[in-house]
């Protein structure tokens, strides 16, 4: 465990210091001296900044680089770019993190930013670097002293809660690193998980102190075996550097790049692939062999140590794959004794699965030897972290003793205090009480009085209004009615005259026709025209016969009828309708003659639009109307079957309703369906769609009473 919070600090100083150009040295040296050329023709530290960062990003790891750092914090600084200068302090902090004296100059610099979220965050991470310079690099250890007072302080906050939230962010990293050098248990995933809910209160754009975190966060847990925390974090981490890379983007900042940790997070999330689905393995396997091509320093890290060929052979069973591999793995001086241990135990688990004895046994007895330093090791933790445990514990009972204590006596104090001003105050009170007593009773009747006489006149005053208004809106809601009922009538008398003389006349052009070829011609012009005309009349009367429905003028007068006879006049008058090769039938031999007590006209005008609606869908095919009797239920059913394109179950509804077409390019104004259902439940009867129905088509059904 002594080693996972240095590791952790190591991984960070990668993320932060990355450089982003990936092309050869060549080529990266001439892309500088562009910058260069750029920076010598800036004529303002603000027009110096973007150029010096570009150049900072592609240059490695030097000490030229180094003072170039220094060089971009002065020209910030002058430029008056709090943001650039912050964020450069942060840099230099990371980059010189061994280093004391440098970290409390870089202090100094961070309290004299100017107030605001940058200076907080910037101080914050000095701070940070500074503990952990303090107790990583320099083998420190805080005194018992100092951590009771650290423990005293996140126990103070925690009940009082009105300490700065920075300092105690220092406070709990300070506590999470004493404890990482003592153990590696449920008392680290503690206090990590207490500074996870702190470094969710600060504001998103905290990238350095949330960088910070979740590095040390993701390691952490997966060196704890906390697998589905450790992708969780590393999944904070990935949405982290995504947003940076933006950021970075629109300053123009087009060399930063972060393929080498990005290596680093994928392949530690494939190390815990057992809580991964096969898509994300997949996903994040891909993405893991992608920064290798990306990166030289992945690419040889992956070519000594290659932990994603490793995980996804695993992930995979592919036990034969991977033993080689990690054999591989296991001879790099890089591993810590954690991951070689879990290597180790992931080369037996593959050795004995392909049966490999030679493999197997040397695995046992490596790992034999790691188990039996790591339970000494444990040993050794678990004594200390008891002692830390005890310790804080013992605060925590001495703290809420002096807490208690304090609530005694202040409520002591208070009480004696109440029992003064209580005295006191019941004289007063009851003083206060007859004489306001006697002066309120006149006044709050008489206020009483007063209000409910206005809310009364208020009250009269808005129902008389309110009945007015009701009466002027059902007078016009009827007058507009009226003119909507006429309008319509007097429309289709008006449009039925000019339709009857275009009909006539266009039968005329067929009479001057010279030969029957011409006449035979023009003849499918005149069938055009009075096809349109009677769809215009036939929308015309629709509206008339619904304005009729509606005012519950339309008359129903039932007689005895043929139901055969009927069906086939319907049949009769309507298959010039048809499209050609469409066959519309009546097979009376299979429907027998039934005699129906109903009305013969609207049961012909409900026959007419369903035949109509059929062939109107119906390219090919047939229209075929048949009906059944169901002589115990007293009724008879009649079905228009087509071989059209059909209508969905799921529109059985709808197509009843008015003006909905579900196909806006056929003709109509789709009302045939609504008022066929409206005349038929006049005749006390229905007309339905048969979701039954399972062939190719529509069959719409009608039923009506014998009697």
């Amino acid at each position: 465990m002594k080693h996972i919070s240095f590791v952790t600090t190591l991984l960070l100083s990668v993320f932060v210091s990355i450089t982003a150009y990936a092309g050869s040295y060549t080529e990266k040296q001439k892309v500088i001296d562009a910058m260069y050329r750029e920076l010598s023709q800036a004529r303002t530290a603000t027009d110096s900044l973007l150029p010096m960062s570009n150049i900072y990003d592609l240059m490695p790891r030097t000490l030229q680089r180094d003072t170039l750092m220094w060089r971009i914090l002065s020209v910030a600084r002058r430029a008056k770019n709090t943001q650039a200068e912050a964020n450069m302090i942060r840099h230099l902090a990371n980059n010189y993190i061994r280093n004391d004296s440098i970290l409390s100059v870089l202090r100094n610099l961070a309290d004299s930013l100017p107030g605001g979220p940058e200076r907080d965050e910037t101080i914050t991470f000095v701070r940070i670097m500074q503990k952990t310079n303090s107790l990583r690099f320099n083998n420190d250890t805080l005194p018992s002293e100092t951590f009771n007072k650290l423990l005293h302080q996140d126990i103070y906050y925690e009940t009082e809660g009105n300490d700065n939230i920075y300092n105690h962010i220092v406070r709990l990293y300070s506590i999470c690193l004493y404890i990482g050098n003592k153990s590696q248990g449920q008392l680290l995933e503690e206090y990590i998980d207490k500074l996870d809910k702190l470094i969710e209160q600060l504001p998103p754009n905290t990238y350095s102190l949330r960088n910070t975190f979740y590095v040390m966060q993701a390691y952490n847990y997966a060196e704890c075996s906390l697998p589905e925390k450790s992708i969780e974090a590393d999944k904070k981490l990935l949405k982290l550097i995504t947003s940076l890379q933006e950021n970075y983007a629109k300053e123009g900042r087009k060399f930063r790049n972060y393929d080498d940790i990005l290596y680093v997070i994928y392949t530690r999330m494939l190390s815990n692939h057992a809580a991964l689905d096969s898509a994300q393995i997949e996903l994040y396997y891909d993405k893991a062999i992608e920064c290798t091509g990306l990166r030289p320093s992945a690419a040889f890290t992956n070519k000594t140590t290659p932990l994603p060929q490793i995980y996804y052979s695993l992930a995979h069973h592919r036990y034969k794959e991977a033993i080689p591999l990690i054999k591989k793995a296991l001879k790099s001086k890089l591993l810590s004794n954690g991951r070689r241990r879990l290597l180790l135990r992931d080369l037996i688990t593959c050795a004995d699965s392909i049966n490999d004895k030679s493999t197997l046994n040397q695995a046992m007895r490596d790992y034999t030897a790691l188990l039996e330093e790591r339970l000494h090791e444990q040993k050794k933790e678990k004594l200390e972290e008891n002692a830390i445990l005890s310790q804080a514990s013992n605060i925590r009972m001495e703290f809420d003793r002096l807490k208690i204590e304090k609530s005694k006596t202040e409520a002591t104090a208070l009480r004696n205090i109440l029992i003064v001003s209580a005295t006191a105050l019941l004289i007063l009170l009851i003083l206060v009480f007859i004489l306001a007593r006697l002066n309120s009773r006149t006044k709050a009747l008489t206020l009483k009085l007063k209000d409910a006489n206005k809310k009364l006149t208020e009250e009269r005053a808005q129902l008389m209004q309110s009945r007015d208004e009701l009466a002027q809106a059902r007078d016009t809601a009827m007058k507009a009615n009226n003119f909507k009922s006429d309008f319509i009538k007097n429309m289709s008398h008006e449009i039925t005259v000019p339709l009857k003389v275009i009909n006539e006349y266009s039968r005329l052009i067929t009479d001057f026709a010279e030969n029957e070829e011409d006449k035979k011609y023009l003849n499918s012009f005149v069938r055009m025209v009075e096809l349109n005309s009677e769809l215009l009349s036939a929308i015309i009367n629709d509206v008339l016969h619904l304005t009729e429905i509606d005012h519950s003028t339309i008359s129903i007068k039932r007689q005895h009828i043929s139901l055969a006879t009927l069906c086939q006049a319907a049949v009769n008058g309507m298959s010039h309708r048809t499209n050609k090769g469409v066959e519309m039938t009546f097979d009376k031999d299979i429907s027998p003659d039934t005699t129906l007590y109903t009305d013969p006209q609207r049961l012909q005008q409900i026959l007419n639009n369903l035949l109509i609606n059929a062939a109107k869908f119906t390219d090919s095919g047939s229209i075929h109307l048949a009906y059944t009797v169901d002589k115990e239920a007293g009724k008879v059913i009649i079905s228009v079957t087509d071989t059209g394109t059909g209508i969905p179950a799921k529109e059985k509804d709808r197509i009843f309703e008015r003006f909905v077409k579900l196909d806006s390019e056929k003709q109509g104004a789709g009302l045939g369906l609504p008022i066929s259902r409206l005349l038929a439940r006049l005749l006390n009867g229905d007309v339905s769609l048969d979701t039954t129905w399972k062939h190719k088509g529509t069959r719409m059904l009608i039923t009506l009473p014998i009697r």
